[in-house]
């Protein structure tokens, strides 16, 4: 469903089965740059089968010629200034209509170190899913009331179909989320997980396998772990990321 103009490479045709990951990535930060690397060496080690995009905006720019390139920019009104968390979903939200079926979202983040496949096979065809994070709060929303919080670290977009309704329901809850009480700063920041949270509320999604976000808050990684997030400067300590980085 991508074109040539939106992309580096051609997508796969639209009646293929086969997933395709999407890493998301922007800027020019050589740091960030070197963890995608990272990323991709990971990838590759872990045996995952299925075809790798990054998926970017338009001023990104990268050596890996696999580029889905969308401008994050049309969903301007859920983009605070200075904020990446908002980027990173307004540019997801930008490139949803267009992905392929069974498209697996990920953070550059979240390292695979095993495929995957069979754990996320059941989760394939359903219109989302997403990951399920640790030591999270509830989230308070008008009309709604406690709503727990997920991570948007791994997330799945399997029926084509629902992609537009899940951005409106994105955005929707991004808006109601401005007057929440409670927040910190941190929960500010990071508005747009606590969104998604609401819509997989609000349509019911599955939470993934805890193995397919897993993470060091709950003793990870383990050898059932498929997929490691390594939350925040976890990911910059160099006495920790042997474990699910390769030298």
């Amino acid at each position: 469903m991508m074109t040539e103009t939106e992309t580096e490479t051609e997508a796969a045709d639209d009646t293929a089965t086969v997933p395709t990951v999407f890493v998301v990535f922007f800027g020019n930060d050589k740091r960030w740059v070197d963890l995608l690397t990272r990323w991709r060496e990971t990838y590759k080690r872990s045996g995952c089968p299925w075809p790798v995009y990054v998926l970017t905006d338009l001023e990104t720019k990268l050596e890996w010629t696999a580029c889905a390139k969308f401008c994050p920019w049309v969903h301007y009104k859920v983009i605070r200034p200075g904020n990446d968390f908002d980027r990173k979903s307004a540019l997801i939200c930008a490139a949803l209509p267009f992905l392929p079926a069974r498209s697996v979202v990920v953070d550059v983040d979240a390292f695979f170190l095993q495929d995957p496949s069979e754990m996320l096979a059941p989760y394939l065809d359903l219109p989302f899913a997403m990951g399920e994070d640790a030591g999270r709060r509830g989230i308070t929303v008008k009309g709604i009331g406690t709503v727990p919080e997920h991570s948007s670290s791994v997330m799945v977009f399997g029926d084509p179909e629902c992609r537009r309704s899940l951005v409106a329901e994105y955005v929707q809850a991004w808006e109601e989320l401005i007057d929440a009480p409670g927040e910190s700063r941190l929960e500010v920041d990071i508005r747009e997980q606590r969104a998604w949270s609401v819509v997989k509320h609000r349509t019911g999604a599955p939470l993934l396998p805890r193995e397919l976000n897993d993470s060091r808050f709950w003793g990870g990684p383990t050898a059932a772990t498929c997929i490691y997030h390594a939350h925040g400067r976890e990911k910059w300590n160099e006495q920790l990321r042997g474990v699910w980085m390769p030298d």
